[in-house]
């Protein structure tokens, strides 16, 4: 379910940022570009599944060293290597589609069909990851130093980019989007029709573009389901 996630949120990636010519076995890195509803069109074919694939070793990744991205330490238990491990071939894996090429994200291309906008991940902690994620390549595969602001607060964690008309990526923590509450009588009880309530009670709204995840939670058997009155 986990591997399911992150490639869902690799062909989000390319959904937002520009592709590449598509030849007709897939995507392909060249230099001429094509229509964004081309690329849309071809990454949904039969021919080229991104949902469809392994994990291949490849040697020049990592793509980028993330200690560039000093906004980590506020998380870095999140950080392998920082915690002490010793090995570093885990971060030469990549996704690769039974039947097409994916090309690594363009920094620059990206954040410029994101200016001006907002983009939130919100969900359990799956949707952090993929938030410091995006953050961390934006910043270290960029070509040139690029500017930024990163804070985290009680309800959600924001990183804005001022050089793209304030383009803003956020997370907020919600793990099972539903409104959670505590009831004396049953205890933490979910009002699975609402979502008005608690931390990050309106964060979803104004985005331009919204990511979510939430399953992992709802393992929790000590939760009453109800719908709102």
């Amino acid at each position: 379910m986990g591997a399911k996630f992150g490639i869902a949120f690799l062909v989000l990636l390319l959904a937002v940022s520009k592709q590449q010519q598509v030849n007709g076995y897939g995507l392909q890195q060249e230099d001429s570009e094509v229509e964004e509803d081309e690329v849309c069109a071809r990454i949904n074919e039969n021919s080229c599944d991104p949902f469809q694939g392994d994990w291949v070793f490849d040697d020049s990744y990592p793509p980028f060293n993330t200690s560039v991205c000093q906004f980590l330490s506020l998380d870095q238990h999140y950080d392998c290597q920082y915690s002490g491990r010793p090995d570093g071939d885990y971060l030469k894996y990549r996704w690769q589609p039974t039947d097409c090429d994916l090309p690594r994200i363009d920094t620059e291309d990206f954040l410029s069909r994101l200016r001006g906008k907002k983009l939130l991940f919100v969900g359990e902690h799956f949707g952090f990851n993929q938030y410091q994620s995006l953050t961390c390549t934006l910043v270290a595969s960029s070509k040139r130093s690029l500017l930024y602001n990163a804070f985290t607060s009680e309800d959600n964690s924001t990183f804005r980019f001022p050089e793209y008309d304030d383009a803003r990526v956020y997370y907020t923590p919600k793990p099972f989007l539903v409104d959670l509450i505590s009831d004396p009588a049953k205890g933490r009880v979910l009002k699975i029709d609402s979502i008005g309530g608690g931390s990050g009670k309106t964060a979803w709204k104004d985005m331009d573009v919204l990511i979510f995840n939430s399953w992992y939670s709802w393992t929790d058997n000590g939760i009453t389901l109800k719908k709102a009155k």
